[in-house]
């Protein structure tokens, strides 16, 4: 025959509920790492929509010295490189 006290049934029924709670915890990590790995296979494998580059345009006020790292990155086919097909017209002046 056992004898229960009250600190007894306390610690267990706190050490049950402890458990339950990191046992629901655990499946809520096992359900969020399992998303998550999907999410990342869906991501490698899924078809890109475009595979155009973005275009700019990056229109200039005048010629000038300042703009020279802009044309030699143009030239040397930097944009392009990074999917990015820039346009750099001139403004004129009104």
């Amino acid at each position: 025959m056992r004898i229960w006290s009250v600190s007894t049934g306390t610690s267990e029924i706190l050490r049950n509920s402890s458990m339950v709670a990191s046992a629901s915890m655990e499946k809520k990590m096992r359900v969020v790492a399992c998303v998550a790995l999907a999410l990342s296979f869906a991501a490698l494998f899924w078809p890109r929509l475009s595979f155009s580059a973005d275009r700019v345009k990056l229109a200039l006020p005048a010629k000038s010295m300042g703009y020279l790292p802009l044309f030699v990155a143009v030239h040397r086919g930097f944009f392009k490189d990074e999917g990015i097909d820039i346009e750099i017209p001139m403004m004129l002046p009104s």
